[in-house]
């Protein structure tokens, strides 16, 4: 839009001069030319006039994403002309062609990396096309593909960039935990490979040490499934916690501490650590265990195991009536006659 008029002529002049161009030489603006931006124009039209009374609206559209591959670039070096040929060949006497490009280098994956105060990579990665993941370098319009990109890498949220470690040690390494909840006082000493546990100062009965083993896996590579980030406290549970795990290594050469307020999310918990203001949110393989109660440290009342030294157990069926052979067969019933299927 903007001539009144179109010579074939002239347009193919232009392309014939683009033909042996580059790709880059071609198309050396990466944004809208500040002349032809819309941004701003409230209204887009096409109008009949004494000089095109005829006039017929088309919208040529392309993608320059790179998608569409080679197809820009035939268009502009060789293409173009003819298709506005073809439409006034075709008997559309007032053609108004307006020319949109659609992109999404604005909504692309800019990845700026320095060394020092060097620069050593300032790509846009767009989509993945059929050829591979799509990039161009800032301020050059040239696009091409690029292999090794993880889009997961770039586009999670800015919390995925956190570390999200809670605890990390050698479950090998731990020889007591405690654990306070509103149940009582838990405490588990190991000594040989072997587990102790008490409950409120008294041993457990029927104590099942692998419990403890569970408990500390759970902890061992403990991580973070969000935070709380200026959460108030009395909405954590962290003012009042629902318990506290401590857990302590050999020749007391470290001990964490866990505290586990309410619920933040399914049956994940807010918790925090000793000397670490951050608040965490934790799964339920950890959380769990601040709610449990001493059976979740003994034994099953049958030992967890059937008692095998009597057997499997016979299976008796009760007397049928009217069945050869079968007791509660009513007296005086005449035998079957042979061959009876």
């Amino acid at each position: 839009m903007g001539y009144g008029s179109y010579s074939y002529e002239s347009h193919q002049n232009i392309t014939n001069a683009r033909s042996n161009q580059s790709r880059s030489e071609v198309f050396q603006q990466s944004k809208v030319h500040p002349l032809m931006n819309p941004l701003g124009v409230g209204i887009r039209e096409s109008r009949d006039s004494q000089e095109h009374p005829h006039s017929v609206p088309i919208v040529f559209a392309l993608d320059v994403t790179g998608s569409m591959g080679e197809i820009p670039e035939q268009l502009a070096k060789r293409e173009l002309p003819q298709f506005m040929k073809t439409l006034l060949d075709s008997g559309v006497t007032d053609p108004q062609v307006m020319f949109m490009f659609v992109g999404d280098a604005a909504h692309g994956v800019h990845v700026v990396a320095s060394k020092g105060g060097e620069k050593k990579l300032d790509l846009i990665f767009g989509k993945s096309g059929p050829r591979g993941q799509l990039a161009m370098t800032e301020g050059k319009p040239v696009v091409f593909t690029v292999t090794g990109y993880t889009s997961y890498a770039y586009q999670r949220e800015a919390k995925g960039f956190r570390d999200n470690e809670v605890f990390k040690f050698d479950e090998a390494a731990v020889t007591q935990v405690t654990l306070e909840n509103k149940s009582g006082l838990f405490s588990f000493t190991k000594a040989d490979d072997k587990w102790a546990g008490t409950f409120k100062k008294e041993p457990i009965k029927g104590f099942d040490g692998d419990k403890v083993k569970e408990l500390v896996r759970a902890y061992k590579g403990l991580t973070a499934d969000d935070f709380g980030d200026n959460k108030p406290v009395g909405e954590t549970g962290l003012d009042a916690p629902e318990g506290t795990v401590t857990i302590q290594l050999k020749d007391g050469a470290a001990k964490y501490v866990l505290k586990l307020g309410k619920t933040s999310a399914g049956s994940a918990r807010w918790a925090t650590k000793e000397g670490d203001p951050t608040i965490y949110a934790v799964g339920s393989a950890a959380a769990d265990w601040v709610t449990a109660n001493v059976d979740r440290f003994q034994q099953p009342p049958d030992g967890g195991a059937k008692d095998a030294s009597k057997g499997p157990t016979k299976m008796e069926m009760p007397g049928m009536p009217g069945m050869p052979g079968m007791p509660g067969m009513p007296p005086g019933m005449p035998e079957m006659p042979h061959g009876h299927p």
